[in-house]
């Protein structure tokens, strides 16, 4: 799996540290140039983190694409980007507006939306259009940042 950040702040930081430091595998962390400290030192410290030179190679190489910057410049950073119609894009930017969100990322048309049901194999129990795409990775990797239950 393909996962993208534009945005390298203290929330994407807790992120990617949660991601690498959990069970997921096979998953490649993009991070965009925004706060290059940031994604400089998250780079260093995880094999599967590595920092982009622009926001369009992230988006570019991203399956999903994690938007972490801050609410007044969010939809003129979103619209500078060229999505792919497949991609999930989830925000983390408060007060954007899920139709604003949407206006900027066009061709995407939603982002991850999973309802685990229970049951012995979590995988199985998620009908959301994430978890159909990404199989057995998904639920794991949505519970890690809070957006799978």
């Amino acid at each position: 799996m393909q996962i993208g950040f534009i945005g390298v702040g203290k929330i994407t930081n807790a992120i990617v540290e949660g991601l690498c430091t959990s069970s997921i595998q096979d998953t490649q962390i993009w991070l965009s140039p925004r706060n290059e400290a940031n994604a400089r030192q998250l780079a260093e410290k995880y094999t599967a983190v590595q920092r982009l030179e622009s926001n369009q190679q992230v988006v570019d190489r991203s399956d999903i694409v994690f938007v972490a910057v801050r609410p007044a410049v969010a939809v003129e950073v979103l619209q500078e980007l060229v999505f792919r119609k497949e991609q999930i894009v989830v925000s983390l930017v408060p007060l954007l507006k899920e139709a604003d969100l949407l206006a900027a990322v066009a061709p995407v048309t939603g982002g991850p939306r999973c309802s685990y049901t229970g049951g012995d194999d979590p995988h199985g129990s998620c009908a959301c259009l994430s978890c159909q795409r990404y199989g057995n990775t998904i639920v794991p990797a949505f519970r890690t940042t809070g957006t799978c239950k």
